[in-house]
């Protein structure tokens, strides 16, 4: 069997973009279409390798907003997001670079969330994980 080649991802993305309900075609076609793939893989894939990773990714140089090598959302920019990501590998429990397949990332997000990052996020509304689970 062919192995798959890995793929690289933020931390935000790989705990959020599978969860979140949001639409982001205005930002562009392009990239709403590699959004839902990467949704779609980081849900349903057994043994995509995903590599958690500390710079841009992917889904970053297709956003608008990816300029210069840095995100320049309003939303939040580079530095910020790198915060997001930092706070999201500490409750994780992992470094940068770790590697585990779509459906280790999935479980472990599952078990670790909601994030403490969920509570102040802007888009917690638009998300399947952000509020508490009965115990």
């Amino acid at each position: 069997m062919m192995s798959l080649p890995e793929i690289k991802l933020r931390p935000h993305h790989i705990c959020c973009t599978p969860y979140t309900t949001m639409d982001f075609a205005e930002r562009d076609p392009d990239f709403q279409k590699l959004v839902d793939r990467t949704k779609n893989l980081l849900l349903t894939s057994q043994e995509q390798p995903v590599v958690i990773s500390e710079n841009p990714d992917g889904l970053c140089y297709k956003c608008p907003h990816y300029k210069d090598g840095a995100c320049t959302s309003s939303d939040g920019q580079e530095a910020e997001v790198r915060k997001w990501d930092a706070i999201l590998l500490r409750e994780l429990g992992v470094p940068f670079d770790t590697r585990l397949t779509a459906a280790e990332w999935k479980e472990l997000v599952r078990r670790k969330s909601p994030f403490r990052l969920c509570q102040r996020c802007r888009w917690a509304r638009y998300c399947t994980i952000a509020k508490p689970r009965p115990a």
